[in-house]
């Protein structure tokens, strides 16, 4: 087989418990392998799967989500608004709001692109409450939604 012509990796032989599955460099087996080139495309093809699979399951992963589509400085200071009247939003709203605009249901990858943002716009959590500190806490305090 020469790897000039596209290689039908239906037709491979997928019965080996290495061969396609384990590829790694290297790895002092897969260096001496005769076939490393070939195992490589077949590698390749099982991760597309795996990968697919996944974000069938769970969304796009965090560099893949469309987070360009949430407009988190409006959040912001909708958030600074409500916190000035003594009104707040939790985490989990915070969350729903993030996952429809950004089209993502992976919830580890929602709270990663959240830790990210949060500090940007003087924002934290407490009691599972997002509080702007640029409206200051004492408006939610008197309200009970959080306690210091």
């Amino acid at each position: 087989m020469g790897l000039t012509r596209p290689i039908n990796v239906d037709t491979m032989q997928k019965d080996d418990p290495c061969f396609g599955k384990l590829w790694e460099p290297s790895d002092s087996s897969c260096a001496v392998c005769h076939a490393i080139e070939i195992c490589g495309i077949l590698y390749q093809e099982t991760i597309k799967k795996k990968k697919a699979s996944f974000e069938k399951e769970k969304g796009p992963t965090l560099d893949m989500a469309q987070f360009n589509s949430v407009d988190f400085e409006k959040i912001a200071k909708n958030i600074e608004a409500w916190n000035k009247k003594g009104e707040s939003i939790s985490l989990s709203d915070l969350e729903v709001t993030i996952a429809q605009a950004a089209k993502v249901k992976d919830k580890k990858t929602i709270m990663e692109y959240v830790k990210r943002q949060l500090p940007l716009y003087n924002l934290t959590i407490e009691n599972n409450v997002i509080v702007s500190h640029e409206a200051g806490t004492n408006n939610l305090q008197r309200e009970g939604k959080i306690t210091r």
